[in-house]
């Protein structure tokens, strides 16, 4: 960690209220090789992610929240093609240089979808920092709307968030999925560290990493948020997401997208998400779930979804697994699942092998599972 040190906010050496004076104290130390930057408490508005740089540290004190500005949405003019550089929108006076926009339309989705921040305007042109990732138009009712994470990790090395709360003013904002969102979101960057946060209300998921290595999310507190608490994808690598509240979200508590190898989750409290409390799928493999408290959600306390390499090669032991709906299933090849609490007792593979399943439980008999109903 580098060794300088700047406050920022209501007081300090950056004064200011927004987005705008945060994303300067980050970058002035990332300019001078790495360290700390510490937010005053008070309410800073967002018009854009805090970008949070390679070897930058960002440590809030106890009253610091970052809260999610009000919708500016706008149609686009015309047809604009991948790799563009600029967006022509019908009304561009509603938007500001420096802002973070959403750019999406009736075709795209998920990592077709682009976040941008505006470099520059001329007439009714946005000028961005980022290529178009798809082709979008007036056609097919192309838009451009102030969405995007609250904080952003994106090829980045080296970097931490602490004890800040972010505040998504759900109301007042759309959804995004979170192949390009979440409250905190983390694409192609590595050993990240997020921790002590309240995250609420954001209109997405709560904490998204994509194509990642080496995160780690510990300590935090996520509710209330319109997405899922906690959403792994892409071929992330080797994370651990360790004794954090993941409650009373949308979607799901934890949701293991695609190819998500070597994470750990230990000691979480996931309950009252409206799916299911842990979600796995596609090539979701080599993961280790411990006594973490999955209870009470609306779908399935831990659900195997019908995907290739499903949870294949995993421990899922001493979790606590009540009050969820029922989740009837073999359990994935190779894994181990014992001594968690309220998981129905396995039935003999003999009687209750269906057609098409195949059911191993390494070093014990074959045995079908009950996941996540009371006893």
């Amino acid at each position: 960690m580098g060794k300088r040190e700047i406050t920022v906010g209501y007081s300090g050496e950056i004064k200011g209220n927004d987005s705008f004076c945060l994303q300067k104290a980050v970058d002035l130390i990332h300019k001078e090789g790495g360290g700390k930057v510490i937010i005053t408490d008070g309410n800073y508005e967002m018009y854009n992610s805090l970008h949070i740089r390679s070897n930058v540290h960002v440590i809030g004190e106890k009253k610091a929240a970052l809260i999610k500005g009000n919708i500016i949405r706008d149609d686009i003019d015309g047809y604009l093609g991948y790799g563009h550089t600029d967006v022509f929108v019908k009304n561009a006076e509603k938007f500001r240089k420096g802002m973070g926009i959403y750019i999406t339309d009736d075709r795209s989705c998920c990592f077709y979808d682009t976040v941008a921040t505006i470099t520059g305007i001329e007439g009714n042109r946005l000028l961005l920092d980022t290529p178009l990732n798809h082709d979008f138009g007036e056609k097919y009712q192309g838009v451009v709307h102030t969405s995007f994470p609250v904080v952003s990790f994106v090829n980045c090395t080296d970097a931490s968030i602490k004890n800040i709360s972010i505040k998504g003013n759900s109301g007042n904002n759309v959804y995004c999925g979170g192949c390009r969102a979440g409250a905190v979101y983390m694409l192609l960057s590595r050993n990240i560290k997020v921790s002590e946060l309240d995250i609420q209300d954001y209109n997405g998921d709560g904490i998204s990493f994509q194509q990642c290595i080496n995160i780690k999310i510990k300590n935090n507190t996520i509710k209330n948020n319109k997405g899922s608490g906690i959403h792994p994808g892409s071929g992330s690598v080797s994370s651990l997401i360790e004794n954090n509240v993941i409650c009373d979200n949308k979607e799901d508590g934890i949701f293991y997208c695609l190819r998500v190898s070597f994470s750990t989750a230990i000691e979480n409290t996931i309950t009252g998400n409206r799916r299911n409390g842990i979600s796995i799928g596609h090539r979701d493999i080599k993961l280790d779930i411990q006594k973490n408290s999955i209870e009470n959600n609306s779908d399935h306390g831990l659900f195997f979804r019908e995907e290739k390499l499903c949870g294949d090669d995993s421990i899922i032991k001493k979790n606590k697994l009540t009050g969820n709906d029922l989740s009837y299933l073999e359990p994935p090849i190779n894994t181990v699942i014992q001594d968690n609490e309220g998981i129905e007792d396995f039935l003999s593979a003999e009687k209750e092998i269906k057609a098409g399943y195949k059911a191993y439980h390494k070093g014990q008999d074959d045995r079908h599972l009950m996941l996540g109903r009371e006893k």
